[in-house]
């Protein structure tokens, strides 16, 4: 029996060299520069383009995109890169934010509309692709993952939203201040992640924040 081989795409925990310096936005209010996302693999950390992974077809058996898919630029060629890097069978797991009556707390998109009433060059990188930080309904979820080559296996709803509106006001704050002390800042990075893992695991049922979905990759002729 061979080790499963697993894959988990998601935002850096913190920023990326030189991403701190204002980006360049069309009138659309994107980045042409493709986002930079962090890569957590059996063998180590790198860092990818999502659309394009750098990995050999069907060489992972599990592949998690965390608080990805919502900022990709285009979701459909992120799903195809997941269906390719995975074998027949495959487990997909995404967390996407729901399209529901807690859709105004995402702080992402509170930030973008600062950034757009202020004229402000600061803008959050998760945002760089999209511009806008997009939630999902169940079906249009399910529907898209049909589409590009998996079946739903499970779907859960979860989380209160309060935690994503409270890491958002702090990255506006952080702004704000003059730079701390390395060791400070990654332990307040280290306790917004907490409080959001936290969030995540309380059931709210149909006013859940968020989805967690596991999918599998169809077979050839499924």
């Amino acid at each position: 029996m061979t080790d499963l081989l697993s894959l988990r795409l998601e935002a850096w925990d913190r920023t990326r060299p030189g991403a701190t310096l204002p980006l360049e936005l069309n009138r659309h209010g994107v980045s042409e520069r493709d986002a930079s996302w962090k890569a957590t693999t059996d063998h180590g950390i790198v860092a990818v383009t999502a659309a394009r992974l750098p990995f050999a077809s069907n060489t992972f058996d599990r592949l998690v995109l965390a608080d990805l898919l919502e900022y990709a630029r285009d979701e459909r060629a992120v799903l195809a890169e997941a269906s390719r890097v995975l074998v027949e069978n495959g487990q997909l797991t995404i967390l996407v934010p729901y399209l529901g009556p807690t859709t105004w707390l995402d702080g992402a998109n509170w930030h973008r509309y600062l950034h757009d009433l202020t004229g402000s060059e600061r803008v959050l990188p998760e945002l760089a692709e999209s511009g806008w930080r997009r939630r999902y309904r169940k079906n249009d979820l399910e529907r898209l993952l049909r589409e590009c080559g998996f079946s739903m296996a499970s779907l859960q709803q979860r989380g209160t939203g309060l935690s994503e509106l409270g890491w958002f006001i702090g990255r506006l704050l952080d702004e704000k201040r003059s730079p701390p002390a390395t060791n400070t800042d990654l332990d307040i990075i280290r306790l917004r992640y907490a409080a959001r893992s936290l969030d995540r695991r309380v059931p709210m049922g149909p006013l859940g924040s968020w989805l967690i979905v596991d999918a599998i990759k169809i077979g050839v002729g499924s």
